[in-house]
Formats: C-alpha cells, structure tokens, sequence
C-alpha cells in the first residue's frame, strides 16, 4: 500500500483525503482554498504546487515588472510630452531621399514636413530637394531644438 499523504503539505497544497473516484489522486485544499484533485507523483516529487494560482501569481508578478521596467523607460524618453528618442531618431532606412521628412511626391517635387507631439505638419512643396532640406532643418531648430535643451538642461 502505498504511504497515506493526508494532512501533508507539498509547497501551497494540503492533502485532505484520497480521491475515491481517480486511481492515485489526492483531494487537495490550495492556500488559495481552490479544491483540486492531484496524482500522487506531482505531489511527492514537486510538479504540481498549487491549484493554478501559483502560476498565474508569477505571470501577473512578471507582467506587472514589465510595466513598471516600461513606464521608466518611457518617462526616461519622454520630456514635456515629446518622446525625445523621436526628435533625435536617423533617417528611416526605407527612405528615398535619405532626408528626414523629405518626400518625392510624382510629378517630380518634394514635400516637406515635421511630426512634432503627434502631429505632422506640411512644411510645404519644393521644386528643389535642398529647399526642401533647408526648411525641414529649419522646423528642426524651431520645434526640435527648444525641447532638446531644455531636456539637456535638465541633466
């Protein structure tokens, strides 16, 4: 016969009487107070701890401290709602005029524009992809550039 496990505790599970209805297994009472049939072996040698709850603890736990690591990360990015990481950011590598937001639109021109707080605007329409460098640059140092040192100043 093989050893009576009531009244024993394996990690968060007290064994309460044997489970007449399944060869092996144990009525258990998790900490949790969830009831829960287990098979000797899981219980003996540690597979089984709890009724579920210990799993979904460590996934919630987990879960949580990735939240947590998140929102540091993004409040280390992000001054003043501007996410400074996107002011600093290099040219996509999709782009097909190497400058950022500077597009070549069909019939040969460029458009011109800047994504500032989640917002693009058009900086207009250029014959000439230097021109329209030029004011991209330009709407760099009137919007980029105040936030950017005062960030720089805050270190």
């Amino acid at each position: 016969m093989k050893e009576d496990l009531t009244d024993k505790k394996f990690e968060r599970l007290t064994v309460i009487k044997k489970d007449k209805d399944r060869k092996n297994h144990w009525i258990c009472k998790c900490d949790c107070g969830n009831i829960v049939s287990v098979l000797d072996f899981y219980l003996i040698h540690g597979k089984t701890k709890s009724c579920g709850c210990y799993r979904a603890d460590r996934a919630r736990k987990h879960l949580e401290s990735i939240r947590k690591n998140t929102q540091k990360a993004n409040d280390k990015l992000s001054f003043q709602g501007t996410r400074i990481n996107a002011l600093t950011q290099n040219v996509s590598s999709n782009s097909k005029t190497g400058i950022k937001g500077v597009t070549k639109i069909k019939d040969g021109k460029y458009i011109a524009y800047i994504k500032f707080k989640g917002k693009r605007k058009h900086l207009g329409t250029y014959d000439d992809i230097e021109e329209a460098k030029k004011a991209r640059k330009k709407a760099e140092e009137m919007y980029f550039k105040p936030i950017l040192d005062m960030y720089n100043s805050t270190k």
